[in-house]
């Protein structure tokens, strides 16, 4: 399978789940996995100068299941690390589905050919497992998000249902 059919939800996807239940972990699994895909294919489509624009593969990796993308978190590099996305449909009655969620993606092995950023994905892996995750700017960014986040859905706790 090309890398381009790979990042095509209508090829790739998931097709077994037409409907998710939230109380099935499996469910859950499989659209974590698909929320992560988006990430990645996110940064694919950032490289190949596909954008946000009708030729991007990424959004349906995440609307498929009623997510929409809040925030996409960019490393020193320029590179798409990490997205948030919020939960935003009303199908889902008496089932729980995350408001939020933060996914990440892992290290593009060839980005630029190779040529540039495996020393620094070294220091950064290395610094998270000796030293402290927190001495990490990529968690730190993810740190301060996933704070924001919550601010936000605390807030939201106290109104009216009818403000919200």
């Amino acid at each position: 399978m090309a890398a381009a059919d790979k990042e095509n939800f209508a090829l790739s996807g998931p097709s077994f789940l037409t409907a998710v239940d939230w109380n099935n972990s499996n469910h859950k699994r499989t659209v974590a996995a698909s929320l992560i895909q988006g990430v990645y294919v996110l940064e694919s489509d950032r490289r190949n100068g596909r954008g946000g624009g009708p030729l991007a593969l990424a959004p349906p990796w995440w609307k498929s299941f009623g997510f929409d993308l809040r925030r996409v978190l960019i490393d020193s590099r320029g590179q798409y690390f990490s997205a948030v996305y919020e939960f935003n449909s009303t199908y889902y009655v008496g089932q729980h589905p995350p408001q939020y969620v933060v996914a990440f993606r892992g290290k593009i092995a060839k980005f630029d050919g190779g040529k540039t950023g495996k020393a620094e994905d070294l220091v950064t892996a290395l610094s998270c497992m000796i030293k402290n995750p927190k001495a990490s700017k990529s968690f730190q960014i993810s740190f301060k998000i996933g704070l924001e986040a919550s601010a936000d859905v605390i807030s939201r706790v106290g109104q009216h249902p009818g403000n919200v």
